[in-house]
């Protein structure tokens, strides 16, 4: 893993590199002058010098906030695979992200449709309710299996 350098340094250097621009024939050339002077590689300055134009809008690309935002995003995705795989690629995982963003979903909606592509009820789908509810005047309700009773 590469080492971290101070962001004063990372700053100095940036600076640097902006204030020799125009010395220069290349951002290439400039960097290494300065990597030169600060004792550290020219590469380093250089990319330092390229995600402060892309961040500043001078230059295509993807911006420093873009790039911490995908890193959430697949640090999440990464859990989340973990948590199916942990669980035997349980719906329940899935189920309770979707309720997290107001999308509500039940297991038994995922499951009944899973089970030989059976037709799912629309009072399935519109109707998310837990195994625990109980009816006041009859008990737990008990699903029967089609055509049973």
């Amino acid at each position: 893993m590469p080492k971290k350098l101070d962001p004063a340094l990372k700053d100095r250097a940036r600076r640097m590199v902006a204030e020799h621009r125009a010395d220069y024939g290349s951002t290439t050339a400039v960097a290494k002058a300065v990597a030169d002077q600060l004792g550290i590689g020219k590469e380093t300055v250089r990319r330092w010098v390229v995600q402060a134009d892309i961040d500043a809008g001078d230059r295509p690309g993807t911006t420093s906030e873009e790039s911490a935002e995908i890193r959430r995003l697949k640090a999440e995705n990464r859990r989340l695979r973990e948590d199916m795989r942990s669980q035997g690629n349980a719906v329940e995982p899935t189920c309770r992200v979707l309720t997290e963003h107001g999308c509500a979903a039940a297991a038994r909606t995922y499951r009944s449709w899973r089970q030989a592509n059976l037709p799912v009820a629309t009072r399935t789908m519109t109707e998310p309710w837990s195994s625990t509810r109980s009816w006041p005047s009859a008990g737990p309700r008990r699903f029967s299996t089609a055509g049973g009773r």
